[in-house]
């Protein structure tokens, strides 16, 4: 199958050029300490190269669906200027199931706990848990993925405090006389830390993606506030005028089809473009746009959200089969 976003995998060699560059030091090649570090720096290559293989296994195999799931996250992770390895992070945590559910309580595509959740605006309780809407979820992980950057200034520091929380990487950080540097990290971080940030740098090698793990932290965020799925930021005067024709509004993300919203609330497709002209214009430009609807169409659309995205995606994916 040719499909535009599997990337051209780069040679596995390439990972133990990197790793190699990574653990060069200044020490001479027969001191004791260069020895450990070169020690270390095998047992890590052999480790990432690893799993550089098991991905790229996996990858090749992925479905319609699951590849517009990744290519959902890229556009959403590059829109507001986060680096689009991290996409990686969702199909580390969940397998890109969004109901998966960890026995530690962390749930969806994201695998967030229900107190992050919370604190990132979703709503979880008896009777909704947000962390499994696709849209929502990936909002949220992104906005704590900017946080996290914030606080660390790298992004492989915020990979690992995504894990294990920032209070690890805090303390690590503090147990190590003040370093920053992952690879010297790695000896106060849990086991499953280090062995997650590696899987992570194995994962972006096996997307093709491998060159830009040495310059990944020139990559900022983007200042601009992301947009929340929701209730639109129409005026309110705006949004009674349209109320007034028995229409309604609703904000939503890249990824979205309006022939696959069309076919799915059964409202004729011209119809549904006649009221939203600047879908593709605004979902190209801004990433996002105000959904118009018929207002008895409103409540269908919100309880369908998520299946009508993954319907999207996949439509989208197997137009480049």
């Amino acid at each position: 199958m040719s499909c535009p976003f599997v990337y051209a995998q780069r040679p596995l060699a390439y990972n133990d050029k990197y790793v190699a560059a990574s653990y060069t030091t200044a020490a001479g090649n027969n001191s004791a300490e260069s020895r450990n570090n070169d020690n270390n720096g095998d047992e890590r290559a052999s480790y990432i190269q690893d799993f550089v293989t098991r991905f790229q296994k996996a990858f090749a195999s992925f479905n319609a669906t699951k590849l517009g799931l990744m290519k959902y996250f890229e556009d959403r992770l590059r829109q507001y200027g986060l680096p689009r390895e991290l996409k990686s992070l969702a199909y580390m945590e969940s397998g890109l199931n969004l109901q998966a559910l960890s026995s530690a309580g962390a749930k969806g595509p994201w695998q967030l706990m229900p107190q992050t959740a919370q604190n990132l605006g979703l709503r979880v309780n008896g009777q909704t848990d947000e962390r499994t809407d696709v849209v929502l979820s990936t909002t949220a992980a992104i906005n704590y993925l900017k946080s996290l950057y914030r606080k660390y200034r790298d992004w492989k520091l915020a990979v690992a405090a995504y894990n294990a929380g920032p209070g690890t990487v805090d303390y690590a950080i503090q147990r190590s006389g003040g370093s920053k540097d992952i690879l010297t990290l790695e000896s106060y971080l849990p086991e499953e830390t280090k062995n997650y940030v590696r899987r992570f740098e194995a994962a972006v090698i096996a997307w093709g993606d491998g060159r830009l793990l040495n310059n990944i932290n020139a990559i900022t965020p983007s200042v601009i506030e992301m947009p929340v799925a929701g209730p639109t930021a129409r005026t309110s005067a705006e949004e009674r005028k349209l109320n007034a024709k028995g229409l309604a509004s609703y904000t939503i993300n890249a990824g979205f089809r309006l022939d696959v919203i069309a076919a799915s609330l059964s409202v004729p497709l011209d119809k549904l473009t006649k009221l939203n002209k600047e879908f593709d214009d605004n979902m190209d430009k801004k990433g996002y746009t105000s959904l118009v609807l018929p207002k008895d169409k409103m409540t269908d659309f919100k309880l369908r959200l998520s299946k009508i995205l993954a319907e999207s995606l996949q439509q989208t994916s197997k137009e480049f089969e």
